[in-house]
This record gives structure tokens, C-alpha cells and sequence, in this order.
């Protein structure tokens, strides 16, 4: 098996095992990785759709809104807001952030820079504080290297097609090569 066939199967798999076990969190946000990296894979769909049913509709972090908020936290483009909503969006964003993080699919913490700066106010001023306790100090490491990356860029995927949907073996490369 190929590593492209590796990384689909156990997509696949942490997908649905996730799923399957009742970590609704991290359920949705595995499946939001994978529609913001391959909007248009019809594999998604169909997992998703076999997910929610077999859960019987149980799962209510993987409805298409929830999927949509979390896609915010990958995208870094926050949605447009009236000023008096920002203290709103940043909380919102922010438990968000905390209850749905997985480090195998990470999210841009300047998302939540971004919608904290332009919070103005007592009220803002305190509730950033609190919500940065929550979040505890950014690994410096991981800032560092991401410093020179726009907001979501370093969570590019690794390949241009969907891992889900593999294409031909590399030339000169057979399955059972790959295998070994």
C-alpha cells in the first residue's frame, strides 16, 4: 500500500472511529479538516452521510453549521461582523478553539488574535485576559515557525488532489513496491 493509500485509510478511519466512540468534538473537527482541504470530494459527502446515520442523528457537532464554524478556525477569514457582535464572535471563537483543537489537524491560533484586536473596550479587555488564561501560552517554537505564514497558509494540505480519492501509482512504482 502507498503512503497516498496510508493517509487515506487512516482518514478514513480516525474519521469514523472518532465518530463511532462519541467524541463528537473531535468528530466534527476531523471532518472539517478534510471539506476545508477538499471542498468538493465526494467522498466526504458520502463518509459524512454514512456517519450521521449510523449515528442516528446523535452527533450534533456534525451538522453543515457546525462544520462551517470550525472552517473558520482553519480559513482564518472571520466572518463579518457589526462591532457590537465582536465581544460575541471572540468568545464564541475562542470556546470553539478550546473545545474542538486536535493536534493532528491544528488550528491558527491569529484567528483568535484577530478577532480579540478588534475588540475594544473594558468588557473586551478583560474577557481577551480570561480567555488567554484558558488558552495558556503559545509553544514559542510553533510561533516562530509560523510567524512568516499568513493566517491559515502553514495548514496547506499535503497533496493538490484529495488523499481520499487516489490516483495512479507514480510510475515505476507497482503496489506491492510501495509495500515493502
Amino acid at each position: 500500500m502507498g503512503a497516498r493509500s496510508r493517509r487515506s485509510c487512516s482518514r478514513r478511519l480516525r474519521e469514523r472511529e472518532s465518530c463511532r466512540l462519541g467524541r463528537h468534538e473531535q468528530c466534527a473537527t476531523f471532518f472539517a479538516r478534510w471539506g476545508f482541504d477538499y471542498p468538493e470530494s465526494p467522498r466526504l459527502r458520502a463518509t459524512v452521510a454514512e456517519v450521521r446515520k449510523a449515528s442516528g442523528g446523535m452527533n450534533p457537532k456534525l451538522t453543515p453549521a457546525q462544520l462551517n464554524r470550525l472552517w473558520t478556525l482553519f480559513s482564518g477569514k472571520l466572518p463579518e461582523v457589526g462591532e457590537e457582535a465582536y465581544l460575541r464572535q471572540a468568545q464564541g471563537l475562542t470556546s470553539r478553539f478550546l473545545a474542538h483543537y486536535q493536534h493532528a489537524v491544528p488550528f491558527d491560533r491569529r484567528v483568535l488574535e484577530a478577532a480579540w484586536s478588534r475588540c475594544r473596550g473594558e468588557d473586551c479587555e478583560e474577557a481577551r485576559r480570561q480567555s488567554m488564561q484558558r488558552l495558556g501560552a503559545p509553544d514559542d517554537d510553533a510561533w516562530a515557525r509560523d510567524a512568516g505564514a499568513g493566517v491559515g497558509q502553514h495548514l496547506e494540505p499535503e497533496a493538490a488532489e484529495d488523499p481520499i480519492e487516489p490516483g495512479p501509482e507514480p510510475e515505476g512504482r507497482s503496489p506491492s513496491r510501495a509495500a515493502n
